[in-house]
């Protein structure tokens, strides 16, 4: 594989997890340790959107001639 084929396979994960995790976040309810969860999942969820974000620029600087 080259770099932009791992480049592409990572974002389709990170987005799969993105997915998983805001159906996680609607079925929580208002509990203390729900609400605590659901913090916890919503970091997870911003850090997947950092990580799609750089990943899109290196592949497109590797897209550029």
């Amino acid at each position: 594989m080259n770099d932009l084929d791992d480049i592409e396979v990572r974002i389709r994960t990170l987005q799969e997890s993105n997915k998983l995790i805001w159906q996680e976040i609607y079925k929580t309810s208002g509990a203390m340790e729900d609400v605590k969860k659901r913090e916890a999942r919503i970091l997870e969820w911003q850090r997947n959107n950092n990580e799609m974000a750089l990943l899109l620029e290196r592949r497109t600087m590797l897209l550029k001639p």
